[in-house]
Formats: C-alpha cells, sequence, structure tokens
C-alpha cells in the first residue's frame, strides 16, 4: 500500500498526548475486546470512559484476563478479575463463575488509576494509566455516607 501524509511539517515530534492524573473516577465500560494470549488465557481489553468530572469523556484501555490454567502467569491475576466483576454487579462469588462479556458493556463502577511504565514493546518507558482497583459504585456511596456522619458529629452546631 502506497499513500501520501499532508501538511507533515506542522506535526510536532513530541507526543501530545499525557496520562489520566491518578485518582479516583467514576467509568463505564464501552467496548470490550477479545482475544487469547500466548497461554490460550481469554484476555480482555476493557475501553474505560470516565463518565463524570473534569476527565469526563476522556478513556483508557484496562485488560483483564481469564485464566483457570494454573501454569500460567494470568493465574496469579484472578484477584484482580474477581473485584472487576465485583465492581460491576456481576456475580463474583461462586465456585464455578459464568460470565458473559457481552453483558459487561455500559456497566458502571468506579476506579483508582495509577501510573504505570511500559517495559517493552513499542511504547516501552511510556507512563499511562492503569486500573489499581476496581470499585462498586455501592461501596462508595457507603463511603461518602460514612464521611458525612462523621462531619456532622466534627460540627460544633449541631449538639448531638
Amino acid at each position: 500500500m502506497k499513500g501520501t501524509m499532508n501538511n507533515m511539517k506542522a506535526v510536532n515530534e513530541e507526543n501530545p498526548f499525557q496520562p489520566l492524573p491518578v485518582g479516583q473516577y467514576k467509568v463505564m465500560i464501552v467496548e470490550v475486546g477479545h482475544k487469547k494470549n500466548q497461554n490460550d488465557d481469554d484476555m480482555f481489553t476493557l475501553k474505560i470512559e470516565i463518565i463524570k468530572g473534569e476527565y469526563k469523556g476522556k478513556w483508557f484501555n484496562e485488560t483483564i484476563t481469564i485464566s483457570d490454567n494454573t501454569e500460567s502467569p494470568s493465574f496469579a491475576f484472578r484477584w484482580k478479575t474477581k473485584q472487576f466483576f465485583k465492581a460491576i454487579g456481576e456475580p463474583y462469588s461462586t465456585d464455578n463463575l459464568k460470565w458473559d462479556s457481552d453483558d459487561w458493556i455500559y456497566k458502571e463502577c468506579l476506579v483508582d488509576v495509577e501510573h504505570r511504565i511500559a517495559k517493552s514493546g513499542k511504547w516501552k518507558g511510556s507512563v499511562f494509566a492503569g486500573v489499581k482497583k476496581f470499585i462498586p459504585l455501592t461501596e462508595k456511596s457507603v463511603e461518602k455516607k460514612i464521611e458525612q456522619n462523621v462531619e456532622k458529629k466534627d460540627d460544633p452546631d449541631i449538639p448531638f
């Protein structure tokens, strides 16, 4: 294939993209891609969009791997898969977990975002945003109520 790319003089060679700042965000799963990894585990790429706050409309990708193969390195990350299922309201505590990735689309949860550095590939050394923890929306609601109660107790104008 051959082609022409116009106006290349105006293109800055520096990467203009900055990773999402570290923090907690309300998000929605908007796409789910699937492939098998080198160990034949199911590997899902989640396109996660921020739906509230200053970064609303921004998105990033996160990977979830489902593995029953105790010899696979992905087996060690089952905790993350369970955390993800819990956060989006999918069954997560049964012994023989049944899942359908089509059900994950448009599910909402909270995520704690951290920065990671790519260790290999074409992006080696680049900083990117990744999910440190998936959190159910219900947990955040409970935390907010607890915070509000603490604030009321600390208010000198409230006699109780």
